[in-house]
């Protein structure tokens, strides 16, 4: 039995590849852009063409001084604990930063409040009224 278009592959040259591979695609892609634009367009640095790059391990560790901060600025960023349940609102989150401030007030807080505890580590509850 003889089939039509069951033999040998002759596929029409004037298409594309069908067995083409991705990077072969991508390629080809390229290349027909680049026919699309006017030859005056495309222009290369002709200072940059020929040069070499006079010290390569000072601009790997520019490169890895920048990586190591933005690491460092996300570390820190994510320090930050998501708290729950209203704690996480503007009030609280301005208050807790107002904790580390010292100032004239707070000062004067601790020094009372310094000398009403007596000695370090004790907690004394306020006084209640006598009934009798």
């Amino acid at each position: 039995m003889i089939v039509p278009g069951a033999g040998v592959a002759n596929f029409d040259s004037s298409l594309p590849n069908p067995f083409e591979t991705s990077k072969q695609r991508r390629q080809r892609e390229v290349r027909s852009l680049m026919e699309k634009l006017q030859p005056e367009t495309i222009s290369l640095d002709p200072t940059s063409i020929g040069g070499i790059d006079k010290d390569p391990a000072e601009r790997l560790k520019d490169i890895q001084l920048k990586k190591r901060e933005a690491e460092r600025a996300q570390r820190a960023k994510s320090l930050q604990k998501k708290r729950t349940r209203g704690r996480n609102k503007i009030a609280k989150k301005l208050k807790r930063k107002q904790q580390n401030v010292v100032d004239e007030k707070s000062e004067r807080y601790a020094a009372k409040g310094m000398a009403r505890l007596g000695s370090p580590g004790t907690l004394l509850l306020p006084r209640l009224p006598v009934v009798s």
